[in-house]
């Protein structure tokens, strides 16, 4: 199983350890997933630590230091203008092609109305467990 994980999946899952985005990046290793994200995710992620949270330049460090011992950085090759609403969100995308994902992680409104793209699956970590506990 191949994952994209969304900027709001490594936030949620990295500073809230009973949130659900956190149990399940902890079933995907156990399950020797393979996780994805990019530079340009990883950039987003430390913008959002820094402004949303006032983590330093050493938490920050840290925190994306944590997040490469269970995520792969792609380089993405194609650029994808799918989202018209939030072209920001367009990155995610073409980190889970360039990955050849079979899901995007996200709670981003924008990609979740996708719902798909090129049989890339787009769900919430509550919709991929779900599909867990009834397999």
């Amino acid at each position: 199983m191949r994952v994209t994980l969304d900027t709001n999946i490594l936030v949620s899952s990295m500073l809230w350890d009973y949130s659900t985005a956190h149990k399940l990046i902890i079933s995907l290793k156990e399950r020797e997933a393979k996780m994805f994200t990019s530079r340009e995710i990883l950039e987003e992620f430390g913008n959002i630590l820094a402004r949303e949270f006032n983590y330093n330049k050493t938490q920050i460090e840290e925190t994306l230091n944590f997040a490469l011992t269970f995520a792969e950085v792609i380089e993405t090759s194609e650029t994808i203008n799918i989202i018209d609403k939030d072209p920001s969100d367009n990155k995610i995308v073409e980190c889970a092609v360039a990955s050849e994902s079979n899901y995007i992680l996200s709670y981003d409104k924008h990609l979740l109305e996708l719902r798909e793209f090129r049989k890339i699956r787009i769900l919430t970590p509550e919709e991929l467990s779900n599909i867990f506990n009834n397999s």
